[in-house]
C-alpha cells in the first residue's frame, strides 16, 4: 500500500494523508480485514469480527446496507 500511495503523492501530485481498504472474507470468525495507510505512520491491518456488524457505529453508518 505504499507504494501506490507514493506514486499517487508523488507522480500525479495528489495530497494524500490517509486511506483505508476493507475486503470482506468467507472466514467463520473473521467478517473482513481493513487495512489503513496514514502519512507518516505506514500501514497497518485490522481484523473485524462477525460481531462488528451489530456495534452502533456501524448500524449508523451511512454505507449499513450499501451493496
Amino acid at each position: 500500500m505504499d507504494a501506490v500511495i507514493g506514486a499517487l503523492r508523488d507522480q500525479d501530485g495528489i495530497p494524500v494523508d490517509r486511506a483505508s481498504c476493507s475486503l470482506a472474507m468467507l472466514h467463520p470468525e473473521v467478517r473482513s480485514t481493513q487495512v489503513i495507510w496514514e502519512a507518516g505512520v505506514g500501514a497497518r491491518s485490522i481484523k473485524r469480527t462477525h460481531d462488528a456488524a451489530a456495534a452502533v457505529i456501524y448500524t449508523r453508518s451511512p454505507n449499513f446496507g450499501a451493496s
